[in-house]
């Protein structure tokens, strides 16, 4: 399958159709800011945060897999939005070019950012398409895996179905803490405040650079909690969701004088907590996780 000129002009054409105006007959379906229309006879496969939709020929041996992403906190910028995105799900797991050829277009606040590049998923050789959609503080992620041209009209109809809900953006922004006396370093420094989902994305897209930045430092995390569990020692773990569900999630550990504090906040809740950064991998987090250490609710 030749793949480079047909992937690039696929997505010029997804851009254009994802800002066009249309009109949807079928039905549709949303997660959390983006609608969506189904592809017909898909199997729907959804889990936290994530909706994939996959069909599979087996007369012809091609298959193609739809993932979409529910938005998270943007960093304020499309294209580092995409980078990121594209480093852990695309990456990371298929090794796939860093840095593909991105095609951008921005209209009434939303900026997509598309990307394509060919992999080799378990021996068999696919194309992945990738657009990112940022606007109002929050971005959104679709992406493609496909081993045959025949889905690029399917690939192209479902792009185009799809609409972004800017009040929902709007009203889902995560706006730093003010300032408190405990969210000071002891150099009397406000403490970085990142959301939980961005500072995992920090972390799985450099490594290095994140342990710069973060490692051994204390800082304010804001986000979704999954979780909160005890352990036999009595430290309490609390475990932030990360959106997109490839993505690592961020743990923090407790002593038991915040239980009081704890006891406050239950699965699906918006929290703040502050902490050491330990990093990701190992340590008492385990692999996937980035770990906060002697953590407190501020």
């Amino acid at each position: 399958m030749k793949t480079s000129k047909i992937i690039l002009a696929l997505f010029i054409a997804q851009i254009l159709c994802l800002f066009a105006p249309h009109t949807n007959f079928c039905q549709t379906e949303k997660l959390d800011i983006i609608e969506y229309t189904p592809p017909k006879g898909w199997t729907k496969t959804p889990k936290e945060g994530v909706m994939t939709f996959t069909d599979q020929n087996k007369t012809t041996d091609s298959f193609c897999i739809l993932t979409v992403y529910e938005s998270m906190p943007s960093s304020g910028d499309a294209q580092k939005d995409f980078a990121n995105v594209w480093n852990v799900v695309i990456v990371k797991p298929f090794k796939a070019d860093a840095n593909p050829k991105t095609e951008t277009q921005t209209e009434d606040g939303w900026t997509s950012v598309s990307g394509a590049a060919q992999i080799d998923a378990d021996g068999v050789k696919s194309a992945v398409l990738m657009t990112v959609i940022t606007g109002y503080g929050r971005t959104a992620s679709v992406f493609a895996i496909l081993n045959n041209q025949s889905y690029f009209p399917q690939i192209d109809a479902f792009m185009a179905g799809i609409k972004m809900d800017k009040t929902k953006a709007l009203a889902s922004k995560n706006p730093p803490p003010p300032p408190t006396s405990a969210s000071t370093s002891p150099q009397n420094e406000p403490l970085t405040s990142i959301n939980a989902g961005l500072l995992v994305m920090e972390f799985e897209g450099n490594e290095v650079r994140a342990d710069q930045m973060y490692g051994g430092k204390r800082i304010r995390v804001n986000g979704t909690v999954n979780s909160i569990d005890v352990q036999k020692n009595g430290q309490i773990i609390l475990t932030f969701h990360s959106p997109a569900g490839g993505y690592a999630q961020t743990q923090c550990y407790f002593n038991k004088s915040q239980s009081s504090r704890l006891a406050e906040f239950s699965g699906g809740q918006q929290a703040v907590v502050e902490g050491t950064v330990k990093g990701i991998g190992g340590g008492m987090g385990g692999k996937g996780f980035v770990v906060l250490e002697s953590c407190t609710v501020p």
